[in-house]
């Protein structure tokens, strides 16, 4: 028998510099304030249409075990403002800064991680590495 797990999503836009990203922030009802935080880095163009669920599933899953998760659209993707021809990794990288910033701003996570999926896991790697993001398990 499963138990649902009461969770809460918080749709909002945050800036980057001169243009505003779409976010969508997961979080249990009843959060840990001491829990991890999660940025997930979703693929490039058209896998990230197919991979949508996938990435939905996997933040409600780790908010369900007590992770704050922030789902978001690049510059130029989705709800995001921004061209996605001005799209370019150095822009992508400063998303995932600004993502991960909000994410600790938002929720008071102390440690947060990355998740990436195909070229997501790839900038992933990258942001971590620039932003100081230590590998752990969630």
């Amino acid at each position: 028998m499963s138990m649902k797990v009461a969770l809460k999503e918080t749709p909002f836009f945050f800036l980057n510099g001169a243009y505003q990203l779409f976010g969508i922030l997961h979080e249990p009802v009843r959060p840990d304030h001491s829990r991890d935080g999660v940025v997930l880095c979703a693929p490039f163009g058209e896998e990230k249409l197919i991979a949508h669920r996938v990435l939905v599933n996997m933040a409600r899953s780790l908010a369900a075990v007590g992770h704050a998760v922030l789902r978001f659209d690049f510059m130029g993707e989705g709800d995001s403002g921004g061209g996605f021809e001005d799209s370019t990794i150095a822009s992508r990288l400063s998303d995932i800064s600004a993502a991960l910033s909000m994410l600790k701003e938002k929720t008071g996570s102390k440690k947060v991680g990355l998740l990436g999926a195909r070229f997501g896991a790839t900038l992933a790697l990258l942001a971590a590495a620039r932003n100081g993001v230590e590998g752990h398990n969630v």
